[in-house]
């Protein structure tokens, strides 16, 4: 837990510890616009599609406060932005909600080429749930998608040398809670593996 004062002081040590344009605390659609044209060669994004999102654990943590018709136009500007900044043979790879698969996709196309089967995350323990009905009458999530897209050249970069596979199946343990900064924060063994294929 961050009083306002230290949460402040561990953002800038981590923006000084950053390489490259790496920046924390700053609002991501902002720092799109401060990017130049055709400078980004591989996204990873991994919007707030937590709509009506609360914590699965009595940790105090505020819902996103977004609704279905905000998350559009999000998404719509966020991707707006990606391909500007985006080089012609640049790969992206966007988390989603499943229950979003339609919308994401839909809008997505219309910037980027996208391959409709997307990559699955495979966690190693299953999301918490405060359904009323509990885990006694509904699954538990395991997994997560990732949509895989490509810029209009994309398919210039290769994923993988000449005659090797990549799976779309992604096995990777979620993040110790202690390990967190953030309720929904993604493995860095994950985002490591896809940045270095792209």
């Amino acid at each position: 837990a961050y009083s306002r004062d230290s949460l402040k002081s561990a953002i800038e040590n981590l923006n000084a510890e950053a390489r490259d344009t790496a920046a924390f605390g700053t609002d991501a659609l902002k720092g799109l616009q401060k990017l130049e044209e055709n400078s980004v060669d591989c996204v990873v994004t991994d919007p707030p599609y937590g709509v009506e999102f609360e914590s699965h654990h009595d940790s105090g943590t505020h819902d996103y406060g977004i609704d279905g018709e905000e998350y559009a136009d999000l998404m719509d500007a966020t991707f707006a932005e990606l391909e500007r900044v985006c080089k012609e043979n640049a790969h992206l790879y966007i988390f989603f909600a499943t229950k979003h698969f339609d919308e994401v996709t839909t809008i997505a196309e219309e910037y980027f080429d996208v391959t409709y089967t997307p990559l699955m995350w495979v966690k190693n323990n299953g999301s918490p749930t405060r359904s009323k009905d509990g885990f006694e009458k509904i699954y538990a999530h395991y997994y997560e998608p990732i949509l895989f897209c490509r810029m209009s050249k994309g398919d210039e970069r290769t994923i993988a040398p000449e005659g090797e596979q990549r799976s779309n199946v992604l096995e990777y343990a979620r993040p110790k809670p202690r390990d967190r900064y953030h309720d929904s924060q993604k493995p860095r063994e994950l985002l490591r593996h896809l940045i270095e294929n792209s």
